[in-house]
């Protein structure tokens, strides 16, 4: 029952905590639900929805100063502690008791950390925490050499990160870094022990930005590549992933992409954006490095990109799961070069589902007509998508300046009918189309 009350309320869990009430032998088992992920932010706030949405479902979200309290007055809690998202600014870093705290902790499965600059949480790479000279360095690092963690995100505002502390979480599967300023990538002989000196058997690699204030992802790619132990041992193995995401944004990153994914032999599931026109000529020679693995494939085509169509190409017996983010410029035609790089898979695909989010300004003037009926024509050819069971269109209207324009809804809103007629009278897939209001960039 209380397993069942912990699935349905997060992450609120009203009845979780009525049930706790109820007699003492309920307590234990409450708290090692309602406890087991907490967010620490400024003001109690989210920080990282945006790229982890996933993360609304944090249970409990106090101030640092208000986990310290929590902690030191009910020190078992930090048992249940399984996730812990840690947001701080500089003058977290005076409470007193937070280290003690956050060493009580002994069971953490995943851990995510931010710097934010003191009062200014939207001004992300600056004022930014060295990471060597900070207070709290030996206290991450005890929660890094936890043997069950397996999840590290390192995010934003934190300058100097030596790829020597990354190597003390030996079980590591999942590493997500963004906008992070990597330091020294080898790792001294004097942490000693022979597990930390093995590379890391890592699953999941999500890249975004690398620096301070983003981009030039491949600078925390090159870096950990090259990066090794004493012994010679790399620090990382990359052969072992299976999840990756990364973005493009100069042409000279696609030459760092081609030397990871070259040591990729078991990758399933590929993230590429790309939102430089520069580099769409270049990222067709990624797909001859792919191989015949990858069943999920989720990209940026914003820009015509030539090289989508080689990319699903090589993976054209195995994809089962195509996602595209697409941003209208100007009079773009919404579907950009898609139906033309799916063209070529038509006939010789599994492609068991696909799912289109396209991003439209208002005030930008975007086509409603026939161009997205050709989508329609190509999904529904005989023979031409043999296993397709789902497709799933998201059409978000951002709006800025407060300006909506209802005439363009209309006929935004009308288009499952009008363009998309086939989909929507299919008996063997399950079309589903939605359009709405957004602000700013917030779909993308």
């Amino acid at each position: 029952m209380i397993n069942h009350l912990a699935a349905d309320e997060e992450p609120h869990f009203t009845s979780l905590k009525a049930c706790a009430l109820v007699c003492q032998s309920f307590l234990p088992l409450c708290q090692e639900r309602i406890f087991s992920s907490i967010k620490i932010a400024l003001d109690g706030e989210g920080f990282l929805e945006e790229d982890y949405p996933d993360s609304e479902q944090i249970g409990f979200k106090p101030t640092a100063s208000q986990f310290v309290a929590l902690i030191m007055n009910s020190p078992g809690l930090a048992t249940y502690i399984r996730r812990l998202e840690f947001g701080y600014t500089t003058e977290d870093l005076q409470l007193e008791n937070l280290s003690e705290s956050l060493k009580k902790i002994d069971r953490l499965q995943s851990l995510k950390i931010a710097h934010f600059p003191t009062h200014v949480q939207n001004t992300l790479g600056t004022d930014p925490m060295d990471w060597v000279s900070m207070p709290l360095r030996s206290v991450f690092q005890y929660l890094l050499r936890l043997p069950f963690l397996t999840e590290f995100s390192i995010i934003w505002g934190i300058r100097g990160f030596p790829v020597s502390d990354l190597a003390l979480c030996t079980n590591l599967r999942r590493l997500h870094i963004f906008a992070v300023e990597l330091g020294a990538i080898n790792v001294p002989p004097f942490l000693g022990s022979t597990t930390i000196n093995k590379p890391l058997q890592i699953e999941e690699y999500h890249v975004w930005g690398g620096g301070l204030h983003g981009g030039d992802e491949s600078k925390t790619t090159t870096k950990l590549l090259a990066a090794k132990h004493s012994n010679g041992q790399l620090v990382i193995d990359f052969s072992t992933v299976k999840r990756v995401l990364v973005k493009v944004m100069q042409k000279g990153e696609v030459t760092v992409l081609k030397s990871l994914f070259k040591r990729f032999q078991e990758l399933t599931a590929l993230d590429l954006r790309s939102e430089c026109n520069s580099t769409r000529i270049y990222m067709a020679s990624l797909a001859y490095i792919l191989g015949p693995t990858v069943v999920i494939l989720r990209c940026d085509v914003s820009f015509a990109d030539i090289g989508l169509g080689a990319i699903i190409c090589a993976s054209a017996k195995t994809l089962k799961s195509l996602r595209f983010r697409l941003l209208i410029r100007e009079n773009d035609d919404p579907l950009g070069e898609l139906c033309p790089q799916l063209e070529k898979i038509q006939n010789t695909n599994v492609v068991e589902s696909i799912w289109v989010n396209i991003l439209v300004f208002t005030g930008i003037v975007c086509k409603t007509g026939e161009e997205w009926g050709a989508l329609d024509d190509l999904l529904t050819r005989p023979r031409g998508w043999p296993h397709l069971k789902r497709v799933v269109i998201e059409a978000h209207l951002a709006v800025t300046g407060g300006w909506e324009d209802d005439t363009f809804d209309g006929k935004m809103q009308s288009l499952a009918l009008s363009q998309f007629k086939k989909l929507a009278s299919s008996e063997t897939i399950d079309f589903i189309y939605t359009c709405k209001y957004v602000s700013g960039y917030m779909a993308l």
